[in-house]
């Protein structure tokens, strides 16, 4: 039985409400695959019963079964690369210049997904720059999805999901086979600190961070809800402070206010 175009429209506005996704027509199919999942887990009969349900529970278990559904969770490790080498390259070492007598670095990932990307950078920090392991490095990874919190938390990956990005080298480095999985080092998993976050929510007080990594999230977002996200970006970082977002993603709304460095890297001015 098709799922009704009026349950589809409700649980678009669910999912825009609660996270600043817009989900499209388009996406009908994407919506009904991925709740298909949640009810041969939970015993719903149809789609629809589903959606009937949550409109009249929207905060509930299964409100957040749903939201961590319908995340769109492609990442893996160095992805696009030409980012991660001009963090290595010419962010880093100008943070280090800077913050050379306090010593301290501080990072931020706001929307971890599986870990890939934050995981990424630490292994970049521990392989190129052994200075910094007499630093207080500091770095927070949040996602919406409690879900993607709980996977990165683990550190586990498939052989599938090495050899999407991962240089040979830091593969024999850091990560160890277990049965047909892959353990990241506890050296890295230890560096990062996860918890769950809602960028369209009003944020926790957040330490100021060095640097942020916001990549590949903002495409999901009105021009509202990008807007207000940068601004509040723009506010945490304050002047000096180093941003990355995605290839599409170019913040030109912020004009003057930033300069850029290449390949989806920013400094607030």
């Amino acid at each position: 039985m098709a799922t009704t175009k009026s349950n589809f429209v409700a649980v678009r506005e669910f999912i825009r409400e609660r996270t600043g996704m817009v989900l499209d027509d388009s996406k009908n199919y994407f919506v009904e695959t991925r709740l298909q999942i949640i009810c041969k887990e939970d015993g719903y009969e149809s789609v629809d019963e589903l959606m009937n349900t949550l409109i009249r529970r929207p905060f509930s278990e299964l409100a957040d079964k749903v939201v961590d559904q319908l995340m769109v969770n492609e990442t893996y490790f160095f992805r696009d690369n030409a980012p991660f080498k001009v963090f290595e390259e010419k962010v880093l070492p100008k943070i280090i210049e800077k913050n050379s007598d306090k010593k301290s670095l501080r990072i931020w990932c706001a929307a971890a997904s599986s870990g890939q990307e934050p995981f990424s950078v630490c292994m970049i920090i521990k392989d190129k720059f052994p200075a910094l392991a007499n630093w207080k490095v500091e770095f927070e990874a949040t996602d919406i999805s409690s879900q993607m919190i709980e996977r990165c938390k683990s550190g586990v990956y498939s052989d599938v999901e090495l050899r999407r990005g991962l240089p040979p080298s830091l593969k024999s480095r850091f990560f160890k086979q277990n049965g047909v999985n892959w353990h990241l080092s506890q050296e890295i998993v230890s560096m990062v600190k996860f918890s769950q976050l809602n960028l369209v929510r009003p944020w926790p007080r957040l330490p100021k961070p060095d640097v942020v990594f916001i990549r590949n999230v903002l495409i999901y977002f009105d021009v509202e809800t990008k807007k207000k996200i940068l601004d509040n970006l723009m506010r945490l970082l304050g002047p000096g402070g180093y941003f990355f977002v995605g290839g599409g993603e170019i913040p030109a709304s912020l004009g003057a206010a930033v300069e850029s460095l290449g390949s989806g890297a920013y400094q607030v001015k």
